[in-house]
Parts: C-alpha cells; structure tokens; sequence
C-alpha cells in the first residue's frame, strides 16, 4: 500500500522552505534537533519533533500538540509527502528519457526525489499541489490487486471481449463470458468503448489481468436474495429487487 504524509511547516514559523530543506544530502546526514538548531527554528511549550530514537534521519514528521491540535493546516502551507513504491514501478514513474516524472512536476509545481528502494519524496509549496502530485504518483505506480474491485473505463472492444483500463497504464481482460450472467453474442450489445464498469479481478498472468463483471451481478445478487429472506415474513416472499453492483473498493 502507498501511504503518505504531510508536515504542516507552518506549525514550525514562517521559515523559508529551502533553509529548512536545503539539500537532501545536508537533510539525510542532520539528526532532528541539530537540523532545528542550525535554523534557529523555535518550539512553543509543549511541541514535541517525532523522529527516529537514533537520530539517524532528519526530516521532521510533524508535531505534537498536546490536547490541542491544529485543526486545519493551511492551503499554501509548504508540504513534505513520503511514500513507497515497489522497485518494479520505478521505471514507471521516471518514464523514457524522464518524461512522465517531468510531466508531473511541470503540472504540478512539486520537486520530487525517487530513491532505489522505492522510497519516493515530494517536496510542495501548497497543499493542491502536493496532493495532486501524490495522485499522480499512485495512478502510475498502482498494481492491480487479486480479488479487488474496481471502476474502470472501456478502452477497447474485441469480438472475444472488452479491455477495460483499472488505472493510467494498467488494462484488463473482460471476456465475453465475463461480461454478464446470461450468454452474450456480441460484446457491443452490452458495452460501449468509454463506458464505465464495475469489474473484480480474477486473476493476474504475469502482465496479464482477468476481469469479470459477471462474478460482481452475482455476488450482489446473491447478497440481495439472502438479506430479502431474512426480512421476508414468514408465510410469505417478496418479490426480487434489481440488482445493484457493490462500489468499487
């Protein structure tokens, strides 16, 4: 999973953001309380900087508070995200020649680092920003993962069935046999290419992915069915509801 976070350096003073951060090799080698020092950066009573208990790291992870935190941390607050991505997607996110990691920090105005262990920095000066870029970030990285749901996009239609994108650069395999419960004979009498469609994983081939629709109209019938019995009064049966498909994990 990739998580991220966000350090609201407004919380520390109104200090220029590249004196706190002047160079991730300066930043790396700094332990906590030296790197504040070095800054003149001052604390109120009470606020605590979360770091490692070694002292190795010097990238300070937030603040604590006390019983009264910050509600809200500001738009144009500067913003530090941390997350992880598998090793395998590194590629993805550079891109050829650098080209989609540059995509991302000319739309959104961020610096990024990418580190080999998949150890990913983005370093923004607004809160829009930071979180547009950290979006980016996962849709190029995402995996698709077995049993999940999703709501994909029809991208391309086939007379054996439909692909059907999970998330920029990642598609699917619907079968025809896949596609509803009853038999289909032609893929376009149930879908249209840009059409939007609940799809569960059901299996992962190498760079393969195997997607059913068919799996889901039969969960949530079945689902259905069963929380109608248990309601129904005895004596009697209601009659059966339209099926709806569960949202998309």
């Amino acid at each position: 999973m990739i998580r991220g976070f966000s350090i609201p350096l407004e919380s520390y003073g109104s200090h220029d953001w590249n004196a706190l951060c002047p160079r991730k090799t300066e930043v790396a080698s700094l332990s906590p309380s030296r790197l504040c020092h070095e800054n003149q950066i001052r604390f109120p009573s009470g606020v605590r900087l979360h770091g490692p208990r070694d002292g190795s790291r010097a990238v300070p992870l937030g603040c604590d508070l006390g019983s009264e935190p910050r509600a809200a941390i500001s738009a144009y607050a500067p913003r530090l995200f941390k997350l992880s991505i598998p090793t395998d997607k590194i590629r993805d996110l550079i891109g050829p020649g650098g080209k989609k990691i540059k995509s991302i920090i000319e739309q959104t105005g961020v610096k990024i680092d990418v580190h080999e262990d998949g150890t990913v920095h983005i370093f923004a000066t607004s809160g829009s920003g930071g979180d547009a870029a950290l979006q980016m970030v996962r849709d190029v990285t995402a995996s698709a993962e077995m049993g999940k749901t999703y709501l994909g996009k029809v991208v391309r239609l086939a007379e054996f069935g439909a692909f059907v994108e999970l998330f920029p650069g990642t598609d699917g395999l619907l079968h025809i046999s896949e596609i509803a419960e009853h038999r289909v004979r032609d893929v376009r009498d149930e879908l249209k290419l840009g059409d939007q469609v609940m799809v569960k994983v059901l299996a992962i081939e190498g760079n393969k992915v195997r997607l059913s629709r068919k799996a889901l109209i039969k969960e949530a019938r079945d689902k259905q069915q069963r929380a109608q019995a248990a309601a129904a009064p005895a004596g009697g049966a209601e009659a059966p509801a339209a099926t709806e498909l569960p949202p998309a994990e």
